[in-house]
């Protein structure tokens, strides 16, 4: 298991731990934007390269902007990834909306109200 801490770009910060479970539990706070998801696929997709990881979870309850661009990344995570090896555990309520919208939650196992922030 390891906990590593990242500010990957100066709008994004990314606190990444390994489960006892085999999962990667990928903690996103900031801005998730044109300028951020290139930074924030850098540093998961290796994650998702190594053998011994079941699922990438995505905790997006520290992310109160996102736009297109965040939402390709997610869905190129999930993409890459395969089925089911990455899911969205929580989100920020402007997130959760955004997500709804654009039916992104269906690709990401996300379901609405499950675990949102607000404020």
């Amino acid at each position: 298991m390891y906990d590593d801490e990242f500010r990957i770009d100066p709008a994004i910060t990314v606190s990444v731990h390994r489960l006892r479970s085999g999962d990667v539990l990928a903690r996103v706070v900031g801005e998730l934007d044109r300028q951020s998801a290139p930074a924030l696929l850098r540093e998961l997709r290796p994650a998702l390269g190594e053998r011994e990881v079941t699922m990438l979870r995505l905790d997006l309850a520290g992310v109160a902007f996102c736009d297109q661009a965040g939402l390709r990344a997610l869905h190129a995570l999930s993409a890459e990834a395969g089925p089911d090896r990455v899911r969205i555990v929580a989100v920020h309520q402007c997130v959760d909306v955004l997500l709804r919208l654009c039916g992104i939650d269906v690709f990401l196992g996300w379901r609405a109200g499950a675990t949102t922030r607000t404020g």
